[in-house]
């Protein structure tokens, strides 16, 4: 446009660049994908292809889109005189807008023709690109390969920790259905809780190597502390779901094995439940960058209370072993497994808040 509007191309020259810019553009596609996973490829492709034959199919209507923008636009050439630096020059300066309305129409219609063969020009490019048996797709927060600032790094892992901590309310959640019985006749909680432990394992693993690369390099005291901070929380927060993956094993263990756990046991379980996870809900909001300050000794109280209260708990659940029942040891068995994967829930938590406060590395 700026040669263009000084005269040095020609209205048609111009367009015949746009044309020739909207495939060369494509590089910068497949310089973000070096090093990149084959769905990142596959996009850098997906781009160049696209707008090669966008740009091919349409050129025979070159002369079309040439005579559309001058129509619309009358006075494309005429040539204005314009003060430039103390001397009048001559400048065409109703050239620019022709022929940015002429590349949003060429985009427009490159669109309009590939939208109805998406599905097949997909499966085109991922026969050109297979997929390699053994990658595993990095998470879409985390820029593998791309030369980061550290601080950067940090806000992208803080992502998949924000992601780590929503997923742990959910997972806590389907883990009460799972004990109260609810999932007998609906097992979606369950399956749920299954796969979204499996994701959350994948999570912990890639932003450990994520911010291991990044904390190889020499970083700023603040920043290598929340690393350091960041590297703690995954920990602990993939540990939660490790423990709602507990309590789904046992309650399916002893429903495998015929045992039915007894109302108050129910009812016990599902205070200790709820306790534990209020006691979550409270120190989720504080996972966030920047940190905010709230009172650690209030929540290590509360944490010291709720561990009181389990054991308490625990002690109430071993006095339910008769020898009027000979299958009450096995139950009470699995009900105190789940009772102690929510005391370790507790400890991971507690931990976290301590993190947070920076009491722990």
């Amino acid at each position: 446009m700026a040669l263009a509007t000084q005269g040095l191309i020609s209205y048609e020259v111009a367009i015949a660049v746009l044309f020739g810019a909207n495939v060369g553009t494509t590089a910068t596609g497949w310089i973000a994908a070096i090093g990149g996973t084959a769905d990142a490829k596959r996009t850098a492709l997906s781009h160049t292809l696209s707008n090669l034959l966008g740009s091919i199919a349409l050129i025979w209507f070159f002369p079309l889109f040439v005579k559309l923008g001058q129509a619309l636009f009358p006075k494309w050439g005429v040539a204005e005189t314009v003060i430039v630096s103390g001397h009048e020059v001559k400048a065409f300066t109703h050239m620019m807008a022709p022929i940015a309305v002429t590349d949003t129409i060429f985009a427009i219609c490159r669109g309009i023709i590939f939208f109805p063969f998406v599905k097949p020009f997909c499966r085109l490019v991922e026969r050109i690109v297979p997929q390699p048996a053994d990658e595993k797709p990095h998470l879409s927060a985390l820029h593998f390969g791309a030369r980061l600032s550290p601080v950067i790094a940090c806000d992208q892992a803080l992502l998949e920790v924000d992601f780590m901590k929503r997923s742990n309310l959910e997972l806590l959640d389907c883990s009460r259905k799972v004990i109260s019985g609810a999932t007998e006749d609906d097992d979606g909680p369950e399956k749920h809780i299954v796969h979204r432990e499996d994701i959350l394992d994948n999570v912990q693993k890639e932003v450990t190597e994520f911010l291991g690369s990044i904390m190889s390099k020499r970083l700023a005291r603040d920043v290598a502390e929340r690393a350091q901070r960041l590297l703690r929380l995954t920990d602990e927060l993939e540990s939660v779901s490790d423990e709602c993956a507990t309590v789904l094993k046992v309650v399916k263990r002893l429903r495998k094995q015929g045992q039915k756990m007894s109302e108050q046991s129910v009812a016990l379980l599902l205070d200790v439940h709820d306790k534990v996870a209020s006691f979550a809900a409270d120190v989720t909001p504080l996972i966030r960058s920047p940190r905010i300050a709230f009172d650690l000794e209030s929540l290590q109280k509360r944490s010291s209370e709720l561990h009181a209260f389990i054991r308490e708990c625990r002690r109430i659940q071993l006095g339910r072993v008769g020898p009027e029942d000979p299958g009450s040891s096995v139950r009470v068995l699995g009900e105190l497994d789940i009772i102690n994967a929510y005391e370790r829930i507790r400890a991971y938590y507690l931990n976290c808040a301590e993190t947070l406060a920076g009491g722990k590395r």
